[in-house]
């Protein structure tokens, strides 16, 4: 069986996702809606309201570190990408009294590393990117932005036409 060969699972809550087999049964991941942070929760349910049709855990084999980097959601119909940025984008976070602060302080210099490489691929590559902070207004910055990508020509289906 091949490792990264992804195959299609369905989730009863969200719906349909892709993952790799490995991941799926013997990482024991699951679908990344159900995983998500509560703000990356918060995202999808105000993508989902605003009719915008979107991926979560999307991820481009040319923007990568040493692995495929992964935005938190993709906008297909906009080809847009959208990142929440919870407190460990800021500052170095010990999640655990075992996590020593040299360890917080190296993850924290990795976590901007990939900060940069997904912001740089966005721009070289025409994709627009929201980076939404947990300290803001989560649903007007994806409202905001929504709307802005609108105006700017790019058609959204509404889902009531069964498009999405």
């Amino acid at each position: 069986m091949r490792q990264d060969v992804k195959c299609e699972i369905i989730c009863s809550q969200h719906g349909s996702f892709w993952q790799t087999i490995l991941n799926h049964i013997y990482n024991r991941s699951g679908c990344p809606l159900c995983a998500g942070s509560k703000g990356e929760k918060l995202v999808s349910r105000v993508l989902h309201g605003l009719g915008v049709d979107h991926q979560p855990q999307w991820s481009h084999p040319t923007c990568r570190d040493r692995a495929p980097l992964l935005f938190d959601f993709y906008l297909s119909p906009l080809r847009a990408l959208i990142e929440f940025d919870g407190i460990q984008h800021f500052e170095p976070v010990k999640w655990f009294d075992a996590v020593t602060d040299e360890q917080a302080e190296a993850q924290f210099l990795v976590t901007q590393r990939r900060d940069r490489i997904k912001n740089d691929w966005a721009s070289i590559n025409g994709y627009p990117l929201l980076r939404v902070c947990e300290l803001k207004d989560v649903e007007a910055e994806v409202t905001d932005f929504v709307e802005a990508l609108r105006q700017r020509g790019v058609e959204v289906k509404d889902p009531k036409d069964g498009e999405l």
